[in-house]
């Protein structure tokens, strides 16, 4: 198994499409895993990568938040500063988490539920097994921000979203600025919004 440190996407350019919001039943559904790796999955992650960078400050995107139950996730948080660690941009095929460490608190916000955020604790430290969309084996180690990031889109994949996780209700907040910027009670270096 190789390990995927480099940027992964020399694919098609894909087009935005539209992110589904909760209560849309599908952001409930468990994704499917990709048997092989062929023009459509390809496709679906050059479009993955096209919607996250459609909408500015968004450092992740799942499958199923595009209306596809495929298990493929799009994250870069290269541009992000609270990400102190970054692999550059990832396209991952039948992602699982394979190891994680540590505990870290967090704030995350969701392109699926745009009027809310929720305190959340989270592994500091994951191990992600998967494909590339070249079918290479990939073995990615993240922390802090970007192994936050990972979790959260891998939620995606098996229908969780972000409220699901909190501890109590005291840990959900209604979002009070626009979905682009953090709100102004949240330190950008202990509260990651993601989507």
């Amino acid at each position: 198994m190789s390990i995927e440190a480099a940027p992964v996407h020399d694919g098609p350019i894909g087009v935005p499409r539209p992110v589904l919001v909760c209560p849309d039943l599908l952001l409930r559904r468990v994704a499917r895993p990709c048997l092989e790796i062929d023009s459509r999955v390809a496709v679906l992650a050059a479009d993955l990568l096209a919607t996250v960078r459609s909408h500015p400050g968004c450092v992740g995107l799942a499958a199923p938040q595009i209306g596809a139950l495929a298990r493929v996730v799009a994250v870069d948080v290269t541009a992000d500063p609270r990400a102190s660690d970054a692999h550059g941009t990832l396209l991952l095929v039948n992602p699982e988490i394979v190891l994680s460490s540590g505990s870290q608190p967090g704030r995350e916000g969701c392109l699926s539920l745009p009027g809310l955020t929720a305190s959340i604790r989270r592994a500091a430290r994951v191990v992600i097994a998967g494909l590339s969309i070249r079918g290479e084996d990939v073995l990615i180690e993240a922390r802090g921000f970007e192994a936050r990031v990972l979790q959260h889109e891998l939620d995606h994949l098996d229908g969780v979203l972000i409220h699901d996780r909190v501890e109590s209700i005291a840990d959900l907040f209604a979002r009070t600025q626009p979905f682009q910027q953090l709100p102004s009670d949240e330190d950008p270096a202990d509260a990651p919004s993601l989507r």
